[in-house]
């Protein structure tokens, strides 16, 4: 369990990092987060997990929400 956990914390950290440097790399950084937001939830709305129970989509939304949340505010 503990190596699961620190696989998906550096995979969190190396994803949150390359994501900065693509908006940052962009004339509007804010739109960039956005857009990529709203592509992902876009996905996930034609993907399986559309089919899945309500609370594994609501954990999906929230964490992509909380994700990006973060990378906005890190480019700050």
């Amino acid at each position: 369990m503990r190596q699961a956990q620190a696989i998906n914390q550096a995979n969190q950290y190396i994803l949150m990092e390359v994501v900065r440097d693509l908006a940052s790399a962009k004339q509007d950084p804010e739109r960039y987060l956005s857009d990529m937001f709203e592509r992902i939830s876009a996905r996930a709305d034609r993907g399986p997990i559309e089919k899945e129970a309500h609370p594994v989509n609501l954990e999906f939304r929230n964490t992509i929400s909380m994700f990006f949340a973060k990378a906005r505010h890190k480019l700050a």
